[in-house]
């Protein structure tokens, strides 16, 4: 058992901890629907891959990442060109066409694509050259988070603002959400493209029902993030059941929890 388990919990410190930062970004600059419509689009270029080809995992995750890249990017020109436009719903058009386009190639070429692992997502699947990945593009992601942390905070609140204070601003900014679209890309193996939404923004919402300050948000966010994963995998591991919706109910359970000792605590200093 230490055996197989002992991958899922080395690697539920980075990718708490990525979930944690990213979650409570999207959730500052209110665009948690970019990793749900990018999630379901990443059906697509394995789709493509296997159409050609490609079969191998690891070809097929670079194309993952590299087509998580183009998405981001497409979301920052939406984002420039339109800004006043509902950027939601353009890429929910993209979302659903990109998934469109994958059952297309399943059903219309007869390929045996199983799309199963990308659905649900498998933890034990992982081996150690996943779990490098996930802490080396951790520190990455942390590091540039940590470099520019006044400057996305700023430029969530007040993007003109932003740019006045700091040339550099709508840069940094994009930069931020192509290492989230990466972070997806990485992810979806792992957490699967039907959970990666909500297991990405609940850590931020029960941060943001204890703290009052963007630094302490975006910590809580993480410390919760971390030991909801590794207790899932542990609690998962003790009663064989699969280990990201273990998580994800272990939220369910820990919000109202949280939610009600917040009254609690309020209440009683009133």
């Amino acid at each position: 058992m230490i055996d197989v388990i002992y991958l899922p919990l080395i690697a539920s410190i980075p990718l708490g901890v990525l979930l944690g930062c990213f979650g409570m970004v999207s959730s500052w600059d209110k665009n948690t629907f970019f990793s749900h419509a990018l999630s379901h689009s990443m059906l697509l270029p394995p789709s493509i891959g296997v159409l050609i080809g490609i079969t191998s995992i690891g070809y097929i995750s670079i194309g993952n990442i590299l087509f998580s890249i183009l998405f981001s990017i497409l979301f920052t020109l939406i984002s420039q060109i339109r800004p006043n436009e509902n950027k939601q719903n353009a890429l929910m058009v993209v979302s659903f066409a990109c998934l469109a386009g994958a059952l297309i190639i399943s059903f219309h070429f007869q390929k045996n694509i199983d799309m199963s692992l990308l659905v649900s997502g498998d933890m034990l699947l992982m081996d150690e050259i996943d779990v490098v990945v996930l802490y080396l593009f951790s520190f990455v992601s942390v590091g540039f988070l940590i470099l520019n942390w006044k400057t996305i905070v700023l430029y969530v609140l007040n993007p003109e603002l932003a740019i006045l204070r700091h040339k550099h601003a709508n840069r940094i900014a994009n930069l931020a959400l192509v290492l989230q679209g990466v972070f997806v890309a990485i992810a979806v193996k792992i957490v699967g493209i039907l959970l990666i939404s909500a297991i990405n923004i609940m850590p931020a919402i029960i941060a943001r029902i204890f703290s009052k300050h963007p630094v302490e948000s975006i910590i809580l966010s993480c410390l919760i993030s971390v030991l909801v994963m590794v207790a899932g995998v542990l609690i998962a591991f003790a009663i064989n059941l699969p280990i990201v919706p273990t998580i994800i109910v272990l939220y369910v359970v820990i919000l109202p929890i949280s939610m009600l000792a917040k009254l609690t605590l309020i209440s009683k200093y009133k």
